[in-house]
């Protein structure tokens, strides 16, 4: 995960930041300078040199966390900032930043134990793009790989009920966020894959907001 820290408080932020996405089991590099395509996370300063209208256009999923005097964040609405940090009370409002990423992280990287043949692994809820059933089977089909295992897919819909996920078809269940389009029969992944609807789901699909 790649985070961009441009703030004359980077050695101050950047400690507890690898705390809270290590805690997750996620990997993370920083950069100081720009290197990257995409970034997950970036601080910057308001008062940096630092092009930000063109950042948010180059980065327009990067969650953006500014600093910089109390004046300054009406201007900065338009940019969608994650949390604006105000230098008088920075180590107060960086606490209160902390919790609300800790808990965007809990939300968004939630992880789900299966058991692969004899391996035990983790996965990341929202990678997990649908899971198809066969027999006594399941293969979870996610953004790096696919994984099988011996599980019932009501048993499944139920864990991940609250996470985004769907039944289109007695025999699967998808994410709803890699959803590009629908047809009646028909649901249009983001990767161009495309699993059947079944008749008994094409009521309640057809009222959910994709």
């Amino acid at each position: 995960m790649n985070l961009f820290i441009h703030t004359a408080h980077a050695s101050r932020l950047e400690p507890d930041l690898k705390q809270c996405l290590t805690a997750h089991e996620l990997e993370v590099q920083i950069d100081h300078e720009i290197q990257s395509s995409h970034y997950f996370l970036m601080i910057l300063d308001v008062a940096s040199k630092l092009d930000l209208l063109q950042l948010r256009h180059d980065y327009p999923q990067a969650l953006m966390i500014f600093i910089g005097n109390e004046q300054a964040i009406f201007n900065l609405m338009p940019l969608r900032p994650f949390y604006y940090l105000r230098e008088k009370e920075l180590e107060a409002d960086w606490q209160r930043c902390l919790e609300t990423f800790q808990n965007y992280l809990d939300e968004n990287f939630r992880m789900l134990d299966i058991k692969a043949g004899r391996s035990r692994i983790r996965l990341r809820i929202q990678s997990i793009v649908y899971i198809e059933s066969y027999r006594h089977y399941l293969t979870i089909h996610t953004m790096v790989g696919t994984y099988t295992l011996r599980e019932n897919i009501s048993q499944l819909t139920e864990k991940l009920k609250n996470d985004g996920f769907i039944r289109c078809h007695k025999s699967y269940l998808v994410n709803k966020r890699f959803i590009m389009d629908r047809t009646l029969e028909e649901l249009i992944l983001q990767d161009r894959s495309r699993l059947p609807i079944g008749r008994a789901y094409q009521q309640a699909l057809a009222v959910i907001d994709l």
